[in-house]
């Protein structure tokens, strides 16, 4: 099962490695973390409404690239589907903690972690 307690640990990791990948013309780097809607008002477009919003609002304030961390397989579909590019990925069957394989029989099946980037303009 899950264990919820160790992913602050892996954002952590993940936002420590992410400096490694930058394209060399981030001039400024906004970060979207934590977007989530409720089962009953799924596929109403909200997500997506959001992600609009959150890019024009970081655009206005000089970002230029926008990055995120994906775990589940819904986020990362959603992140590609919104031009987020994969900088790096670690797959949940590598990661280990003191021996012991850290994350299996997920409820979602998902793969990994992906830390992703996307160009606003």
């Amino acid at each position: 099962p899950f264990i919820s307690r160790f992913a602050p640990t892996m954002i952590a990791l993940m936002e420590n490695q992410m400096g490694k990948f930058l394209p060399a013309d981030v001039k400024n780097l906004a970060y979207a973390q934590g977007l989530f809607v409720h089962d009953e008002f799924q596929r109403y477009g909200i997500s997506e409404y959001l992600s609009d919003v959150s890019d024009n609002f970081v655009i206005e304030h000089g970002c230029n690239y926008v990055a995120n961390i994906t775990v589940t397989d819904a986020s990362t579909e959603m992140s590609e589907k919104r031009g987020f590019k994969t900088l790096f990925h670690i797959p949940n069957d590598q990661i280990y903690v003191h021996g012991a394989l850290k994350f299996k029989d997920l409820w979602d099946k998902n793969k990994g972690w992906s830390a992703n980037l996307k160009k606003l303009y």
